[in-house]
């Protein structure tokens, strides 16, 4: 069957357009980068010269970038021409069924990042200073809100690299090339260095489109399967991680659904180990072909597979399930058990307040001061609640009690069980590594939100389980 996909002029509209993108941002940062760093130079001014570096650093990755973007589509567009019906085979890493782990290419982005927020933010709070002790304005001390953003970016590029170091560039070995729907996804991820995990290993496989609109981007997830192994099986040098997948027959295939929508499949692995955990990702090919490769797990794996049903009550930090002899399932959610995420939240929007702050104490231009201050509403409200709001669900046969909010704030709500037809888990968030759901009743009316913020899919499905078996909506759930 035919990718659908853009056609070849379409193909090099874009490879142009994006090239003369990179190009235009390259000449406009590096340009403004080169002038300011030249004018330092010229009145012994090193704090300009320190703050162009980053300005200068991008425009040559951008140019750099407009290049990579040329070599790449046209060595893909010879591909295509070679295999117009096999798609698989029009990525160089798919054809040859030797997938890399790309979270080793973000270990790169992530160090390009921190030095380019840091070379803008330290010069910022060094100048600053330096005014402050002259002038004893309070208001210039907010040029260090940018710091704290500039050294979680050093410390996470410092992790990320250390990870890399420790385990090697994983690569993901296809068996079914390529997966399709309706059939298997199997393959072995190959670690050069052994692992030795201290908990269950996860993979964790997922649909996402992606809506591109104007200047703007989200992304949802279609579908997804989650995997855990007890174990690894024995391997000759470092160590290898089996993954198989039943996809379902109804999901869509990647590439373009159209224009402006596009289907990508993701793999994520992740282990736990006493030193530094281990995580790969891996973007993979799957496509609808005439007929399916469906390959049986071989019984060494079925074994390795983790069969456990209720998560470790380590694996829910703030969560408490209590099944009471009446029937009842009461789940409670902790304030702020999500402390990371809470945290992140906390950084961004002082980041966004502060400018706030600045841009009204600077009297800049009304519209950008309003759209700053919409944002930084929407992050401070959502840190509030990250940190403070909690929720009580409690669920008996006719059906489920809802009470959530902050502190005497607290909403509640009766959703009758003969109204619902399923408890669905659907993807919220991700930050880092850790992604983030929501639980919703799905009812013949609407769509009713239940909680947000569970961390992990496991945990997720477990809880959506219980309130089911609640209800008698499902069988019983073991307890381990």
């Amino acid at each position: 069957m035919k990718a659908k996909g853009p056609s070849p002029i379409s193909d090099l509209i874009a490879t142009l357009f994006a090239a003369c993108f990179f190009l235009v941002f390259a000449a406009g940062f590096g340009g403004a980068g080169i002038m300011l760093a030249l004018q330092g130079l010229r009145h012994h001014d090193w704090q300009s010269v320190c703050f162009a570096a980053p300005f200068i650093l991008i425009g040559v990755l951008a140019a750099l970038g407009g290049i990579w973007v040329i070599r790449i589509n046209l060595r893909e567009g010879k591909a295509k021409a070679a295999h117009p019906d096999e798609p698989w085979m029009w990525d160089a890493d798919w054809a040859g069924g030797q997938i890399p782990d790309h979270a080793v290419g973000g270990t790169v982005g992530t160090w390009i990042f921190a030095v380019v927020v840091n070379g803008i933010a330290i010069p910022a709070a060094v100048g600053t200073t330096h005014q402050y002790l002259h002038t004893h304005d309070p208001k210039l001390l907010l040029g260090w809100i940018f710091v704290p953003v500039g050294i979680w970016m050093l410390i996470l590029a410092i992790r990320v690299t250390a990870r890399t170091a420790y385990f090697g560039k994983s690569v993901f070995s296809l068996l079914t090339l390529p997966a399709s729907p309706g059939g298997t996804l199997a393959g072995i991820i190959h670690i050069p260095q052994v692992l030795r995990p201290t908990g269950p290993v996860k993979l964790h496989l997922t649909c996402i489109e992606t809506h591109r609109s104007g200047n703007s981007t989200s992304q949802s997830v279609v579908w997804e399967d989650e995997e855990q192994l007890d174990g690894l099986p024995p391997a000759k040098m470092g160590s290898d991680i089996p993954a198989y997948f039943t996809i379902p027959a109804d999901v869509p295939e990647t590439g373009h659904t159209s224009t402006s929508r596009e289907i990508s499949w993701k793999l994520e692995v992740k282990a736990p180990t006493a030193e530094i955990s281990y995580l790969s990702k891996f973007k993979l090919p799957v496509f609808k072909v005439a007929n399916p490769i469906v390959l049986p797990v071989p019984a060494p794996v079925a074994k390795l597979q983790h069969h456990e049903t209720q998560p470790p009550a380590a694996d829910m930090p703030g969560i408490t399930l209590t099944r009471l002899a009446d029937g009842r399932c009461v789940v409670q959610f902790a304030a702020g058990r999500n402390w990371g995420l809470a945290i992140w939240l906390t950084a961004m929007g002082a980041v966004l307040t502060g400018a706030f702050v600045l841009m009204v104490q600077n009297a800049l231009p009304l519209v950008p001061e309003i759209v700053v201050a919409l944002f930084a509403a929407i992050l401070d409200i959502s840190t509030l609640n990250a940190w403070l709001s909690s929720a009580t669900i409690t669920v008996r046969h006719h059906g489920l009690h809802i009470a959530r909010g902050l502190p005497m704030l607290r909403r509640q709500r009766d959703v009758p069980a003969a109204g619902i037809k399923d408890i669905v888990v659907r993807f919220s968030t991700s930050l880092g590594n850790t992604t983030y759901y929501t639980l919703s009743a799905m009812t013949s009316a609407n769509e009713v939100s239940i909680v947000s913020g569970v961390r992990g899919k496991h945990n997720a499905d477990f809880i959506a389980a219980e309130m089911k078996q609640a209800m008698g909506m499902a069988p019983a759930v073991p307890t381990a």
